[in-house]
């Protein structure tokens, strides 16, 4: 149970202020590599689809050629479920 919820703890400083808490002086969890994956996945999800929306609108008619061309194979390959 101290390990959870030292782990719970971390999980908000690394939200909060992408730190660890032995930056804050006190003992970091013990973490599996699944576990800090885990974590790791929940912070790069946690963003507003309609602001992400709003950045692609702006930003995507100003790449050149080529990082259209690699930005629409990405695209293509994630619709397609291949990432």
């Amino acid at each position: 149970m101290y390990n959870e919820t030292l782990i719970a703890i971390e999980d908000i400083c690394i939200v909060i202020a992408n730190l660890p808490l032995s930056h804050f002086g006190m003992h970091s969890p013990n973490r599996s590599a699944s576990t800090l994956t885990k974590t790791e996945m929940n912070r790069e999800l946690q963003y507003s689809t309609e602001e992400m929306a709003v950045i692609i609108t702006r930003n995507v008619p100003l790449l050149t050629e080529e990082q259209r061309t690699i930005y629409d194979c990405i695209i293509l390959g994630v619709s397609a479920g291949q990432g």
